[in-house]
């Protein structure tokens, strides 16, 4: 198409349009199409100009004059690789798929470092049923393949996308990047993802997707009864489809709507689903003198290789500042052997005798449960019983992670009188959440300090866990975080502004093992410490 020819169009389409109502999925940018308009008479050829009018096409499904202005960039600059995928997807919406296809092809040579590498990824999208909806399988495949996904506006208007025909493998990766998608306009355009997931429920009805996504924006709303409605429809609707996140979105299974949790604690009293009062508990006696600092941590019996490397690098610190401060390390064990007992009573010996202030209490048994989700959920199941024990400034860990060098020192001095510190990566600082799910507050690590709210944050949790656990459930995975992030929304968030909240990721005071490439690599990194040599790396560091 000629250039005059396009412009009359373009300009004809514009002009007609502007009678109609504004879509409410539109980039805001494009809402003053007037003023692109304009600049597009005074230069036909400027780029980002025609990408906008391109959007604005798309925005109202006209795909034949967004290919000719596509069309028209790739003939001003045929190195842009961003064009070839921006008439990827045009084609691709367009239900032609093989010049779809070959567009990528055109996309891909640019990013890949060999065309070996590009007839790999092609075939893997030329596949069966998969070609037809190649564009929502490519974000994974590229990223097999350690190359990046493509981050241009125009996924956009990938979505929505008819389900109805497309089999269970389909919707499960069309709800992943769905989701994926939704995630990056949840902070700056919530008014366009309302747009967008509305034409979603247009199209593709009640979708466990849909319910999910829809909850996750009502969240950052503020808006609780409706989140709980759209999280209940997401975690009902998931077997009828065979479709379930195992991802960060799979915390949708242990929410608890609002309802759900109101006076549980009572009704749930004497409810012991995982044979808690069965274990069998070492206390450190403290002779009636008060605690410093308590650590909780849990693990099953694979994952108590990780506790000698955590009390290392915890005397190392604590060396620095002469034992000064009275610790106890408190650690729940599941199902541990008979030599795994026989270690834990030999440590908390060893720690009494040879470490000033340092004290551990530690307890076992065994649940009915052999999951990663339960055993993560154990130091926060015997959390209140130990703060109880010894209340006072307490940090909630995972097992896997070291004690920074200069924690006691430097660090710690610092932190100690925050009332509470969170990993809020997804607030601001008045504590409103900008992105994500509610079950996105990090409970790797939890630092509480506050002797009125800590009771009933402990409270609450142990209960939400031992109500919202359910071995049926597709995964049990974020329940932590769900129980975490319910009980700070109860309890934190309306005392917010008095109280001194830190987001404990800004103040290194652990180094985590996801900081590694591998559990393997942070296990056996220097100074190697395990149950073996223990003791002896102990006796060294002290002399």
């Amino acid at each position: 198409m000629e250039m005059a020819i396009l412009k009359y169009h373009v300009l004809d389409f514009i002009k007609k349009n502007q009678v109609k109502p504004i879509p409410a999925k539109i980039y805001p940018g494009l809402k003053n199409i007037t003023q692109i308009t304009e600049n597009f008479k005074n230069n036909l050829a400027n780029q980002t100009i025609l990408k906008e009018l391109c959007q604005y096409c798309l925005t109202f499904k006209n795909y034949i004059l967004a290919e000719a202005l596509i069309n028209f960039l790739i003939e001003i600059d045929s190195n842009n690789k961003d064009y070839y995928f921006f008439k990827a997807t045009i084609l691709f919406l367009k239900k032609n798929i093989d010049a779809s296809l070959e567009k990528l092809e055109k996309y891909l040579n640019f990013i890949c470092s060999s065309d070996l590498l590009t007839r790999d990824i092609m075939s893997e999208l030329e596949k069966g049923e998969i070609t037809n909806y190649y564009m929502f399988f490519l974000p994974n495949i590229l990223q097999k393949y350690k190359l990046p996904i493509p981050t241009s506006e125009f996924n956009l208007y990938l979505f929505p996308y008819s389900m109805h025909d497309a089999n269970q493998t389909i919707q499960q990766r069309y709800a992943i990047y769905l989701g994926y998608y939704c995630d990056r306009l949840q902070e700056h355009f919530r008014d366009l993802l309302k747009g967008l997931l509305d034409e979603e429920y247009e199209l593709n009805g009640d979708t466990t997707w849909y319910h999910l996504n829809a909850g996750k924006l009502q969240w950052l709303l503020h808006n609780r009864p409706s989140a709980d409605y759209h999280f209940q429809k997401s975690k009902e609707l998931a077997p009828e489809t065979s479709v379930y996140f195992d991802n960060e979105d799979s915390g949708v299974y242990s929410w608890l709507t609002e309802k759900r949790y109101q006076n549980f604690e009572q009704a749930n009293k004497h409810d012991d689903p995982f044979h808690l009062e069965k274990w069998q508990w070492s206390y450190a006696d403290l002779k009636d003198q008060q605690a410093d600092l308590l650590f909780i941590l849990g693990c099953d019996s694979r994952y108590l290789k990780y506790l000698p490397k955590f009390l290392f690098t915890l005397v190392k610190a604590h060396k620095r500042v002469d034992f000064q401060s009275k610790i106890v390390l408190a650690l729940a064990l599941e199902n541990p052997s008979s030599q795994q007992k026989e270690f834990l009573k030999d440590i908390s010996e060893f720690i009494h005798n040879t470490i000033p202030n340092m004290h551990i209490t530690y307890g076992y048994g065994s649940s009915l449960y052999r999951d990663a989700a339960y055993f993560t959920c154990l130091r926060f199941l015997f959390a209140e019983k130990l703060y109880q024990r010894y209340p006072t400034k307490t940090f909630i860990l995972d097992i896997d992670l070291t004690v920074t060098e200069d924690f006691f020192s430097k660090k710690f001095p610092l932190f100690s009188n925050y009332d509470f510190g969170l990993r809020l990566f997804a607030f601001d600082k008045n504590g409103d959440q900008l992105v994500g799910a509610p079950w996105c507050l990090g409970a790797g690590i939890t630092y509480l300090n506050h002797s009125e709210i800590t009771p009933k944050i402990l409270h609450f949790i142990e209960h939400y866990i031992k109500r919202a656990y359910d071995p049926h459930n597709f995964t049990n995975w974020c329940i932590d975080q769900c129980a975490l992030s319910q009980a700070v929304e109860q309890f934190i968030r309306p005392s917010w502004k008095n109280l001194v909240i830190k987001d404990i990721d800004q103040e290194n005071l652990f180094d985590l093992s996801n900081y590694f490439k591998s559990k393997n690599d942070f296990y056996y990194q220097s100074p190697y410490i395990s149950e073996n040599n223990f003791k002896e790396q102990i006796q060294l560091l002290l002399h």
